[in-house]
């Protein structure tokens, strides 16, 4: 009996927040209407309002379920230890018919060098030089 009078609490409130539930046959059926005088601008307000905290609900509900599922399932953490001695890696050196070669061309500079200057003479002229 009490929890009936609950549910049909709770659904006429919501009729009086929502007409549309009206359609729905589990609305139509309630004895009468046993709402609380509410002031129209707080209707409007929770009209509009309890959906959203509705839906903040489910999804809060929602993120810290899926974190707690997630937690259930993670592998704990991987520590990388350091190597103990570190080798170097040997060199080898041989000697090739084309090493002394290779050298020169690393050696070669690709820089040009500075050009001389040739020396100006004022007498040049570019008749035949007789003798």
């Amino acid at each position: 009996m009490i929890k009936t009078m609950w549910i049909d609490k709770i659904k006429s409130n919501l009729l009086n927040l929502y007409p549309e539930l009206g359609h729905f046959p589990s609305f139509q059926k309630l004895p009468q209407l046993i709402t609380a005088k509410i002031n129209p601008g707080t209707q409007r307000v929770l009209r509009y309002v309890l959906p959203v905290i509705a839906l903040l609900f489910i999804i809060f509900f929602g993120l810290a379920l899926g974190k707690s599922i997630s937690n259930l399932f993670l592998q704990d953490k991987i520590s990388i230890t350091a190597p103990e001695q570190i080798t170097k890696t040997p060199v080898i050196e041989y000697q090739s018919a084309v090493e002394p070669i290779k050298q020169e061309i690393e050696k070669f500079s690709l820089s040009v060098p500075d050009p001389v200057l040739p020396t100006l003479d004022d007498n040049l002229s570019l008749e035949e030089i007789k003798k």
